[in-house]
């Protein structure tokens, strides 16, 4: 951490008496022009000053039940324009600043009364050593005001310093589109490891008829439809499927997901390989929830669960098993995966629905066993491929919201 907090908190600590005064706790609703800190409980209030830069520093040293922070009331609020909201942070001493750092944005109506639903700064981007956290949103009716709060919550002895809060007028978002397609394909009486993947991708060079972005196929398509075993079948990330798949990605200028079964050293993974327009490998999945089955046989779990840069959003991807678990939709989410590519052999199509629902992304499931679809983030097919041997393709814009009555826009919360 930077010499700016350490400064701060120094401050606080010598000066606490004088500047909480000054500061003080109001009421739920009052109308706030300056930054004035807010609390549900004056034992709760955190410490917080005001550096000569501008900055806003929170601290939970006087209480590890310190919960609110800095809030400031805005004008020029008209329903149904759009605004931008964010802030940039730093924290000392969190283990979660993701949960435990909170920017909001709260309408008020002409009598500084809560209009429409919360709004939360999800999206979240490195600016150096600060994390910028911001996100857009259109004021409903009755709005005339907006609050900016830059909270600390569940801090034990923690703190955060702001900077640069804004609250400005912007265009409403856009549609980004995105082509999303999954394969339906188990072969019979296959040979399974070299020549499972190259009829795999003369299928998909022959079905694909339509431009697409992101193309996902099953789980272990080195061995489906064979006799072959793990290990019989194992190589490297950037082996032969990558290969074979990576002529394919460049030829149709798209991201593709495969599972593959991935050896490195005497360790045997359960691996979905990502593939960028070019044929790259650009990325890297190990199954986490492995079943007893993948154990016997001696596969190995994999160690984190990882969203990936890409031209056309944030993706993440699971595989199988993870289905049955919340756990890895879940850290998914909380990385912001707007997409979820999913290899599966079989699985439970209520939790695949769930995990859609909760964590608010479009899943892109390629099954053999496991139905082959796309799925929106209401848990809702918008493309399926039920037959073997068939493709799912759909467009989603991954600029639509989805809001719930009385919690707002889910993604954020």
């Amino acid at each position: 951490m930077g010499n700016r907090l350490a400064r701060g908190i120094w401050i606080l600590s010598i000066s606490v008496i004088m500047v909480c005064p000054l500061i003080g706790w109001h009421e739920e609703n009052g109308n706030r022009e300056e930054w004035q800190i807010w609390s549900p409980r004056l034992e709760q209030r955190p410490a917080g000053i005001k550096l000569g830069d501008g900055s806003l520093i929170l601290t939970a040293a006087a209480t590890p039940a310190a919960f609110g922070g800095w809030a400031k009331s805005g004008k020029g609020i008209r329903e149904g324009l759009w605004f931008r909201f964010e802030a940039e942070y730093q924290v000392e001493g969190l283990s979660n600043p993701r949960t435990q750092v909170l920017v909001r944005l709260e309408w008020k109506n002409a009598k500084w009364e809560r209009v429409g639903e919360v709004e939360y700064a999800w999206r979240e981007e490195k600016t150096g050593s600060w994390t910028r956290a911001g996100e857009e949103a259109v004021a409903p009716a009755g709005a005339t005001f907006a609050e900016l709060q830059l909270w600390l919550y569940d801090a034990g002895l923690g703190a955060v310093v702001f900077r640069n809060p804004a609250v400005e007028l912007t265009e409403a978002p856009g549609q980004r589109m995105v082509r999303l397609s999954s394969v339906n394909y188990r072969p019979e009486r296959a040979e399974g490891g070299v020549e499972n993947v190259r009829r795999l991708a003369e299928f998909a060079r022959s079905s694909l008829t339509k431009p697409v972005d992101l193309l996902v196929f099953g789980e272990g398509v080195t061995v489906v439809g064979s006799a072959k075993q793990y290990a019989e079948v194992a190589e490297p990330a950037q082996g032969y499927t990558a290969q074979i798949l990576g002529e394919l990605a460049r030829e149709k200028k798209t991201w593709v997901v495969a599972g593959i079964y991935e050896r490195e050293g005497d360790f045997l993974y359960n691996t979905a390989i990502l593939l960028d327009r070019e044929g790259k490998l650009a990325g890297k999945y190990r199954k986490v929830m492995l079943p007893r089955e993948e154990i016997e046989r001696g596969l190995s779990p994999g160690d984190r669960l990882s969203v990936f840069e890409t031209d056309f959003g944030k993706l993440g991807i699971m595989i199988c098993y993870d289905v049955f678990f919340s756990e890895p939709a879940k850290a998914l989410a909380m990385q912001g995966a707007e997409v979820v590519a999913m290899p599966i052999w079989g699985g439970n199509e209520v939790l695949a629905k769930a995990r859609s629902i909760e964590g608010r992304f479009t899943l892109v499931a390629s099954g053999y066993d496991h139905p082959t679809y796309v799925q929106d983030p209401y848990g809702e097919r918008v493309a399926s491929a039920p037959q073997n041997r068939s493709v799912a393709y759909a467009e989603v814009d991954l600029n639509q919201r989805y809001r719930e009555r009385w919690f707002g826009e889910m993604k954020a919360r």
